[in-house]
């Protein structure tokens, strides 16, 4: 679940922060992206026209079966239905204005379409996947405590991370520049301290106040298929700050999060 996630995260990032507290090692837009590119693969979610605990499977759905091509990081921001939602876009824009970004967009591209025309051959142009949630059980109190408690937490990571970088000085903000693709430009780079103090709003008031444990039944038809393929899966969703969401989108926030530890 997504407490065991976290935990996992402040043990890795932390001993890192502690080994090296101003080093990057990594392009911090590069690992971000691609961290949350990870999960999108898994758990597709874009859109949605409600707000229930339904939302993430009915999006999950949609986005299965899309077959133009749409950019990912986009589904990231529609993973959260609307939970930081500004502070994660203003993000993505800062690091599509970049050459790196740009430059790997023709290449994004063309795997997209390659991977539909290899899904397209193994079931069939009309191939289809549904989703069907078979049960339901409400996620113990307790729980969705330790929940709100583990978001307000990241909230103190995004704090050391912003006093970290009020101590950066001219060279420091070049290098980061370098490190999110922003070509050296010292002053998108500096955007950054905005988006974390919002992201930090969001999360040190992090209310939780539902959830559910969803056993769901993903099933694939298609001409190629002899038989529908069925694949059963355990996705939790909660309510947070009145938006429902997976436990997989709300990864995207705490791997978001322990990432600017590393300043």
């Amino acid at each position: 679940n997504i407490v065991d996630k976290v935990k996992a995260a402040v043990t890795g990032i932390v001993s890192k922060v502690k080994a090296d507290p101003k080093g990057f090692g990594v392009k911090l837009g590069a690992i971000v992206l691609a961290a949350v590119i990870a999960i999108v693969a898994v758990f597709v979610v874009i859109g949605a026209a409600t707000n229930n605990y339904k939302t993430p499977i009915k999006v999950m759905q949609k986005y299965d079966n899309k077959k133009t091509y749409y950019d990912e990081t986009e589904t990231m921001i529609a993973m959260l239905n609307g939970f930081c939602e500004k502070e994660i876009k203003a993000y993505v824009k800062l690091v599509k204005s970049g050459e790196d970004y740009k430059d790997e967009l023709a290449d994004d591209k063309e795997d997209f379409k390659d991977t539909i025309a290899d899904l397209k051959e193994e079931y069939g142009s009309n191939y289809k996947y549904t989703y069907k949630v078979v049960e339901k059980e409400k996620i113990d109190k307790d729980d969705l405590k330790d929940l709100r408690d583990n978001l307000r937490d990241l909230a103190d990571k995004y704090e050391d991370a912003l006093d970290a970088l009020d101590e950066y000085e001219s060279e420091d903000w070049e290098e980061l520049a370098d490190q999110m693709g922003l070509d050296g430009n010292k002053s998108k780079a500096k955007k950054i301290k905005d988006i974390m103090k919002g992201i930090r709003k969001e999360l040190k008031g992090a209310k939780v106040s539902a959830g559910y444990e969803l056993e769901v039944v993903k099933t694939l038809k298609g001409s190629e298929l002899d038989e529908p393929v069925e694949t059963e899966m355990t996705i939790n969703v909660y309510k947070v700050n009145g938006r429902w969401v997976s436990d997989n989108a709300l990864s995207v926030v705490a791997m978001f999060a322990y990432m600017g530890s590393e300043f």
